[in-house]
């Protein structure tokens, strides 16, 4: 006869509610449960091994000294204050769902550090579960904007950490919670960092007053992960370019995601849709891929007020898997999308609006494959500024499309300027740009800027294409003088010669190719038209 069923596993014990002072140190571990109403406080709350605790109240965690745990799996001993989840421990909370909005921070459930300096941390990680569901995170983790190190600023304590969850991941929900700080402008950093954790549910979150980012992903290796429907205000930070801290003096660990925004990711594979974010200090959406994996993907944003909307940084797609951003409003921007090197990247149904540099600012950096599939710009200083790089000497060109350029009131709707290169004029490579279904309103619809600092090729083919029609340089016709080359700059061998006479002596001409006879000065225009 087969053996019997096991039977079944005994209900966890009915402990007492509890409240007041829990202790400096509290353990939760198998066949235990433990329930937190009223007002309690605890140094440091340990949760593992089958380990429940359910959150009905408001837990603060006490300015006690940092408890010396071993807690293993890489998680440095001598330095935990808050709460610890791992190996299949529970914390969860059923707050009422309150969705997301600028004013309503408080929440009926609360974890919080009762020293704002002395601060307590929220951390799952290696298969421990947090389920919750309305509940007020405030003045929690320790990480400031200082570089990280190894004795004063460790990183990896922020105030919500799902840490290598794997493929656990699908027992951590965020919802309807409330994670900010009270400190002005705080140098704490993050609001949730999902770091090596799979099938999360980041949803209907208030990130508020945080630095560094808002909601990032930490290494890359994330997926599956739900971020949706979050409100994401006011993130501080260094405002520095993204890669500010890989390069001397180097950083005793890597150090990233500090320079203030709201969505920062590491790659694709996970769901990003319907988040809003507004007044963070570098942009609204950064994503920088930490290596091959799937391609990097978002829709539905809503981002405002920022120094940019949206930044990629060496953000490599595929022909066979593009990147692609859509259905995306920015407005009140410096830049609406500031590049830094991408490829096979696809933005669909984008709208920016009332940017005081630049709509679309390729700038001097790789673009390469990059399509706009209607765009919207209106009210910038300049509408569309494609990069003035399109690959690395030696490699193939990859043109930049847009199908559906819908541009008005800005200085200027269509902005080309010369091939130029911080390398120099010799790592410039041909440019093509092809716009169609465009409606250009503004004074200015179309400038062909001819200065440029040095650093620039002006012999080089540089094409603009709009619904058919070829635009040239002014300084492309025939009579014209030809640029030449001068230090750090590439033209003619010789100065003084015309357009003509160079490409008669020696094949070359601004923008590899002398305007037509026929093409002429237009209203609207800088530059001439064919």
């Amino acid at each position: 006869a087969p053996d019997p069923p096991d039977p079944p596993a005994p209900p966890m014990p009915p402990w007492e509610p509890v409240s007041g002072d829990l202790g400096d140190v509290v353990e939760v571990t198998q066949g235990e449960y433990l329930r937190i109403e009223g007002n309690a406080r605890v140094g440091t709350l340990i949760v593992h091994h089958g380990g429940r605790v359910e959150l009905a109240g408001q837990l603060g965690i006490k300015p006690v000294p940092l408890s010396a745990l071993d807690l293993g799996h890489g998680v440095e001993p001598q330095m935990n204050r808050g709460i610890v989840v791992f190996d299949h421990g529970e914390l969860f909370a059923n707050g009422p769902v309150v969705l997301p909005a600028e004013g309503v921070l408080e929440r009926p459930l609360a974890i919080y550090s009762l020293d704002r300096e002395q601060r307590g941390h929220l951390i799952a990680y290696h298969g421990g579960c947090i389920r919750l569901i309305g509940v007020e995170l405030r003045d929690l983790g320790r990480g400031t904007l200082d570089r990280w190190n190894t004795a004063t600023n460790i990183k990896g304590r922020y105030a919500l950490h799902l840490h290598h969850g794997h493929d656990h991941g699908d027992c951590c929900e965020i919802v309807g919670c409330s994670i900010h700080d009270t400190v002005p402008e705080s140098p704490y950093r993050y609001g949730i960092t999902i770091h090596a954790t799979a099938n999360a549910i980041v949803r209907d979150n208030l990130v508020r007053n945080k630095s560094g980012a808002g909601i990032w992903t930490e290494d890359g290796s994330e997926r599956g992960n739900t971020i949706t429907g979050n409100l994401i205000v006011d993130i501080t930070g260094t405002g520095q370019l993204s890669n500010a801290r890989q390069s001397p003096p180097w950083p005793e660990i890597i150090d990233e995601a500090f320079e203030g925004a709201g969505l920062w990711f590491r790659g694709g594979g996970n769901l990003i849709e319907n988040n809003t974010v507004r007044r963070c200090r570098r942009a609204g959406l950064i994503w920088w891929p930490a290596g091959p994996g799937p391609a990097f993907r978002a829709r539905n944003l809503v981002i405002t007020d920022c120094e940019a909307g949206i930044e990629p940084w060496y953000a490599d797609g595929t022909p066979d898997d593009w990147q692609e951003i859509e259905g995306v409003t920015i407005a009140r921007c410096e830049n609406g999308v500031r590049n830094y090197n991408c490829s096979y990247l696809r933005y669909r149904d984008m709208t920016i609006e009332d940017c005081v540099d630049r709509g679309y600012r390729g700038g001097d950096y790789i673009e390469s494959h990059v399509e706009f599939i209607t765009l919207i710009v209106r009210r910038c200083g300049a509408g569309f500024a494609p990069s003035t790089i399109q690959a690395l000497p030696g490699q193939q060109p990859g043109p930049v499309f847009v199908a559906g350029l819908s541009a008005e009131a800005n200085g200027v709707d269509v902005l080309m300027q010369p091939l130029w290169h911080n390398g120099g004029g010799v790592m410039c490579v041909p440019r093509m740009v092809t716009i169609s279904g465009a409606q250009l309103g503004s004074r200015v619809r179309v400038a062909m800027a001819s200065d440029s600092p040095g650093g620039w090729d002006k012999i080089l083919p540089d094409v603009l294409t709009i619904d058919g029609r070829r635009y040239y340089y002014a300084d492309q016709r025939a009579e014209a003088i030809c640029p030449h080359s001068d230090g750090a700059n590439v033209g003619c061998p010789v100065a003084g010669l015309t357009n003509a006479q160079a490409m008669g002596q020696y094949g070359v001409c601004r923008a590899g190719e002398i305007a037509p006879q026929a093409a002429q000065i237009t209203d609207g225009v800088e530059g001439l038209v064919l």
